[in-house]
């Protein structure tokens, strides 16, 4: 069974195959091993980064980048 991982931030972290077919970056690259719940959002701040983890229940998983 994969471990639960979560990725909350930035457009560092993410999932750019939402909008451009055919891209894989380091965060798709991770559901190899994970299973991935991905939170992050282009062009967000330090706050908005507060406000992603404090929308989900941290406790369900096993990792949080």
């Amino acid at each position: 069974m994969k471990k639960k991982l979560l990725i909350a931030g930035d457009s560092f972290a993410a999932d750019w195959t939402k909008k451009y077919k055919g891209v894989c970056g380091w965060v798709n690259m991770l559901e190899n091993d994970f299973e991935v719940t991905n939170i992050a959002q282009a062009g967000v701040s330090e706050y908005k980064i507060y406000k992603q983890l404090e929308s989900v229940d941290v406790s369900k998983f096993d990792y949080i980048i």
